[in-house]
């Protein structure tokens, strides 16, 4: 997060090109570019594969590795942000949780001071 600028976010193009204008899905963020800077901050409209830019317009700051990928349409990049949401509370939920008694019998049959 920048104050003056919003939500920036670094991103490396491994295929295709990259436009300003382009919409985005980045992990659970989305959103659209409204303007791309190169590694020396220089505005630009357009990038090649293997360029790293950096780019304004998202709704949220992506997580350090999170692979992007440009869609049609905002109202897609909103769904494919909720699917992956959802999937994220449902697998948090399932989680069990596990105690010592269940992973080590040895240590609930064991007296104390032994």
């Amino acid at each position: 997060m920048d104050k003056s600028k919003g939500t920036i976010a670094t991103l490396l193009v491994q295929n295709g090109t990259l436009e300003a204008g382009s919409i985005v899905v980045a992990g659970k963020s989305y959103g659209r570019i409204k303007a791309m800077t190169d590694y020396k901050g220089k505005p630009v409209r357009k990038v090649a594969p293997s360029t790293p830019v950096v780019v304004m317009g998202l709704n949220d700051v992506p997580a350090a590795g999170d692979i992007f990928r440009v869609v049609d349409s905002e109202r897609e990049a909103r769904a494919i942000v909720g699917e992956r949401i959802e999937a994220d509370k449902s697998q948090s939920h399932t989680k069990k949780k596990v105690s010592l008694r269940i992973c080590l019998p040895a240590f609930s049959q064991a007296k104390p001071g032994n």
